[in-house]
């Protein structure tokens, strides 16, 4: 139990390929109360498929290593260097190669995560503000977990999952008594798009 509200509010406008997304945070109560909070939208993926982030550090968890734990600790986005070769993250891997991956996105240049059908050429994507998620998880079975083919993206407003290691890291947001957090995401769908470079305030997704 808390003493924190939640509003959420979903819209749809007239004309746009859009989804809008509104949260609200208030503290109603008398204690600070430090959280972690992560968006976890879960798209079915295919070998067709093709994620892409803005330029960020890719930050492994040793708990959670999944088939990337060749790889090193950090990197920079797209490619993890294994021993004995160098992994594309934007590929979707076949299912039967059964990978899982997990890890955080952290020092990203812009607020955005896309996913792309490179065969229909249809691409959708999340713009939010990067004040209030400095981060990006990714949580990917291709065939690894279950036999699931989904990719999560999960923009974050920290990491790592571990809330007393967060903690530690001082990476928790706070909401003191009687503080709110308002933030607004936009969740896009565009055709005509093999890769995305960024998504813009609008909506707008840049090939």
């Amino acid at each position: 139990m808390s003493a924190v509200s939640v509003e959420k509010t979903i819209a749809l406008r007239p004309g746009a390929a859009h989804i809008y997304f509104t949260h609200c945070f208030r503290n109603l109560g008398f204690a600070a109360f430090p959280f972690l909070w992560k968006l976890h939208p879960a798209l079915n993926v295919t070998a067709q498929h093709r994620l892409d982030f803005p330029p960020m550090r890719v930050v492994r968890d040793p708990a959670y290593p999944g088939t990337l734990a060749e790889a090193p600790l950090e990197f920079a986005w797209p490619y993890a260097r294994m021993r004995d070769r160098k992994v594309d993250l934007r590929t979707v891997p076949h299912q039967d190669q059964k990978q899982l991956y997990f890890f955080y996105g952290d020092r990203m240049k812009s607020g955005w995560c896309a996913l792309t059908n490179t065969a229909t050429r249809l691409s959708c994507g999340l713009r939010f503000d990067p004040a209030v998620f400095p981060s990006c998880w990714l949580f990917a079975s291709y065939g690894g977990w279950r036999n699931s083919n989904v990719a999560v993206l999960e923009p974050c407003t920290g990491y790592p999952l571990n809330f007393d290691a967060l903690v530690a890291a001082g990476r928790q947001r706070v909401l003191q008594p009687g503080e709110s957090l308002s933030t607004n995401v936009l969740f896009t769908v565009q055709e005509g798009i093999a890769s995305v470079s960024d998504i813009k305030e609008n909506g707008a997704i840049v090939p």
